[in-house]
């Protein structure tokens, strides 16, 4: 995917405490190759340096790929030194930036990982090749819709709004066979989750609750009453040996799949 940002600048990002501890650049190649600098800082068998070792513990609880954030891309030939320059400057004088606005050129901003996926992905699965690899694995392959996605969203986010509320039979929830929950923008995968039971809706607590709903589940445990017959499941990312197909764009028949209104779709 790295091969459609042209020159670009990236910055590698504590998750946990949105630091930028790395500014870097990479620059178009010659004959179509593509720049995978943003990655290579990831392929040390020991770590010895600062950046290396700060990589190492934060790979213990996070994907390369939410620590990867690209700053600026497609960027004209020579500038994005200037650009990687300016933000060492920047942050060689103060680790926290505060910037209030984005400024301008934002079509062009800092986006994480998950939306280059959703905008520049290459990488694609047709659904009938999904069908298949969930038959040949005996497992059920639950694709859900998250509609109501917006971009910066941090991961546990990502999972609430993956996990509920959803309408799934009872034999599903039952989990008859191992599930995998695969979180889709469009027809783009963002990650995917093992699913360790079905519970029903508002039984453990979500950042997608608005601050009364969060009252009231700690102080009742209840859920609103529509809510009742709804499931949400917990589950735990899955390995890539799990599901090889996080960061894939389904295709249909070679063209983009359009979800119907359902958010929902089960493949098995």
């Amino acid at each position: 995917m790295l091969d459609v940002l042209g020159n670009y600048v990236y910055a590698l990002v504590d998750p946990g405490t949105k630091e930028i501890f790395y500014v870097g650049m990479a620059s178009k190649k010659p004959n179509n190759r593509t720049n995978e600098r943003a990655t290579e800082h990831f392929n040390f068998d020991k770590a010895v340096s600062p950046k290396e070792k700060k990589i190492q513990s934060l790979l213990e609880h996070y994907d390369k790929y939410q620590i990867i954030h690209i700053v600026r891309h497609n960027l004209p030939d020579g500038v994005a030194v200037h650009v990687e320059v300016a933000l060492i400057d920047a942050l060689g004088t103060n680790t926290k930036l505060t910037n209030r606005k984005r400024g301008h050129g934002t079509k062009l901003g800092i986006k994480t990982w998950a939306q280059v996926v959703i905008e520049k992905g290459r990488d694609f699965i047709e659904l009938n090749d999904l069908k298949q690899f969930a038959r040949e694995r005996n497992i059920r392959l639950t694709l859900i819709h998250i509609k109501n996605y917006r971009e910066h969203l941090e991961a546990h986010e990502i999972y609430d709004l993956t996990r509920g509320y959803w309408r799934i039979a009872q034999e599903k929830a039952n989990l008859d066979k191992p599930t995998i929950a695969v979180a889709c923008v469009g027809n783009a995968i963002l990650c995917a989750y093992r699913v360790v039971s079905w519970l029903p809706a508002g039984t453990t607590f979500s950042s997608v609750f608005d601050k009364h709903q969060i009252v009231r589940i700690q102080e009742s445990g209840e859920v609103r009453e529509e809510k009742k017959s709804l499931k949400e499941f917990i589950g735990q990312l899955a390995t890539t040996a799990e599901f090889p197909y996080s960061q894939y764009k389904i295709t249909l028949n070679g063209e983009p799949l359009v979800w119907p209104r359902q958010s929902i779709k089960h493949i098995e």
